[in-house]
């Protein structure tokens, strides 16, 4: 019903996401089960073709082995990656690719928009050399997603700096595959200052991050993780959630009304129309 009402209000749909290794997002008879390396395979294989194939022409973008490369160094942290291996990612590229050749198919993580730190080096050198040696073996890849929870306890606290990621889109572009920021807020929970303040360093990040996708010519979308404080899934209070209450991560406050970023991508985006 929700893909049908996108589809008729004229929203392109991006399905985040099919291949996930986080437990949480495994059924419990799956986390409880005890099959063969073989069973997994034929139980994801059934996964993947079966929801691509029902939503063949409708979703029109998958988000496939999402956070693959940053959770791949930890024992029990992807599912998939403990119960296959690596090929897990080949495989699920493959088999979404024969259920929709139409779909544009993601390798979304986090912490991968530039290198800055020990992990963010990490991320950003292992799923470089992991699309180089995938794309050779013609493995169907089209974009990498930047997922881009910036200053989240789980991200980097490092802020991003707008050329560092520029460069790294463009490496990325170089192995023939687009660059996506597909999850984008930015958490002011550590943030000093007043209330304006904090939502000042934050419209900076959404400005210099549009601009960086904008600027490398191989970044071509830029999509929020959600859309008013009120609702995200940092500030929520709900088990899956953060439960940063303070995050102020989005574009809009708790009573939607736009805050400094808003109107900071606003007038990036009015900029960019103007010179083009």
């Amino acid at each position: 019903r929700i893909v049908d009402w996108a589809i008729r209000h004229g929203f392109r749909v991006r399905a985040s996401h099919l291949v996930w290794g986080a437990t949480e997002a495994i059924p419990d008879w799956l986390v409880r089960g005890k099959f063969s390396r073989s069973e997994y395979v034929q139980i994801l294989k059934e996964h993947v073709t079966t929801v691509v194939s029902h939503f063949k022409g409708r979703v029109s973008e998958w988000s496939i082995a999402n956070e693959a490369i940053s959770r791949s160094p930890w024992k029990g942290s992807d599912f998939w990656m403990d119960k296959i291996g690596p090929e897990y990612i080949e495989l699920s590229f493959r088999w979404a690719h024969e259920a929709d050749p139409d779909a544009i198919l993601i390798f979304n993580d986090s912490n991968n928009e530039s290198p800055r730190d020990g992990e963010t080096r990490r991320i950003v050198n292992s799923m470089y050399e992991t699309v180089k040696r995938l794309k050779s073996n013609g493995v169907p890849i089209d974009v990498v997603g930047m997922q881009m929870h910036l200053l989240l306890k789980y991200s980097s606290q490092i802020p991003p700096k707008k050329q560092d990621v520029i460069d790294t889109m463009r490496k990325f572009g170089e192995l023939g595959v687009k660059v996506y920021i597909t999850e984008f807020d930015v958490d002011v929970h550590r943030i000093p200052g007043t209330q304006q303040e904090r939502w000042e360093y934050q419209a900076n990040l959404y400005r210099d991050m549009l601009e960086a996708c904008l600027e490398s010519k191989v970044c071509t979308s830029f999509a929020t993780w959600g859309v008013s404080d009120s609702t995200s899934w940092i500030t929520c209070a709900e088990e899956w959630c953060v439960n940063v209450p303070d995050a102020a991560p989005l574009m809009f406050d708790r009573d939607f009304n736009p805050k400094p970023a808003y109107y900071a991508v606003r007038d990036v985006l009015f900029r960019h129309t103007e010179t083009r």
